[in-house]
């Protein structure tokens, strides 16, 4: 659950009856920014890999994806028990929404609206054979195949406006609303997938450039540490990638 100006995970594996999960992540600080409001939660049982982007610029956003990521770690051992995980996924982002807008409308009137965090992740369902894909407000999920991107995901946003320079307005997140739109979807699992989990500061350059190194057991050594602080993005980046190999 990284915050400094550079985090970076290195690559772990788990393997489950021949299922092989292979992951790994870093996280960046925008170069407009005062601090890293992004946060990531890698978890091997249950394989569930999560981007959390605080909205804010202030602490409140931060505080907001911290918050998101210990309450998804602490409960996601119904993901282990439940055989109905899609539902049970479901039901876990409702109660880490709640307590995110409870600790939201406790907060200063300053600081009250802002309090909440996009978020992107991924549910390994060995059982089923499908990755879950889920997401709320403008975090994003991809399909890596030969260095080419497929967003698996849509923003929950308003369009923003380029003339003006306004990033597009959030209409869906966690922590903001009492009922967000949070978007799940599944993937078949016929074949080894490989991921990307992305904040929204991982912009075309950054996506294209981590979609061409691909994962490997070195993704996260000194080279890709370089490449992305060399790229130095705007915003604060954070990013999963990850390879789901089933059994052959």
């Amino acid at each position: 659950m990284p915050s400094g100006s550079l985090a970076a995970e290195k690559s772990s594996a788990t393997a489950i009856a021949g299922n092989v999960l292979q992951f790994s992540g870093f996280s960046i600080k925008g170069v407009r920014r005062k601090a890293n409001g992004d946060r990531y939660l890698n978890l091997t049982a249950p394989p569930l890999l999560v981007v959390a982007d605080g909205i804010s610029s202030s602490d409140a956003g931060a505080e907001s994806a911290e918050a998101c990521i210990n309450a998804l770690a602490s409960g996601s051992n119904v993901l282990v028990e439940s055989k109905n995980r899609e539902r049970a996924l479901r039901q876990l982002l409702d109660d880490v929404n709640g307590k995110l807008l409870s600790r939201s409308l406790s907060m200063p009137n300053t600081e009250r609206r802002r309090g909440g965090c996009c978020v992107a992740g991924i549910l390994v369902d060995w059982p089923q054979h499908r990755v879950i894909v889920f997401h709320a407000g403008d975090s994003a999920v991809f399909l890596v195949t030969d260095g080419k991107l497929k967003r698996l995901t849509k923003d929950h946003a308003s369009a923003g406006n380029a003339r003006s320079m306004r990033k597009a307005r959030i209409r869906s997140a966690i922590g903001l609303v009492p009922s967000p739109e949070i978007s799940i979807s599944a993937v078949p699992l016929d074949r080894s997938l490989s991921l990307l989990i992305a904040s929204d500061g991982c912009d075309d350059v950054l996506l294209e450039a981590l979609s061409q190194r691909g994962f490997d057991e070195n993704s996260c050594d000194p080279e890709i540490e370089a490449l992305v602080s060399g790229l130095s993005p705007q915003d604060d980046a954070t990013a999963i990638l990850a390879t789901v190999s089933p059994e052959a």
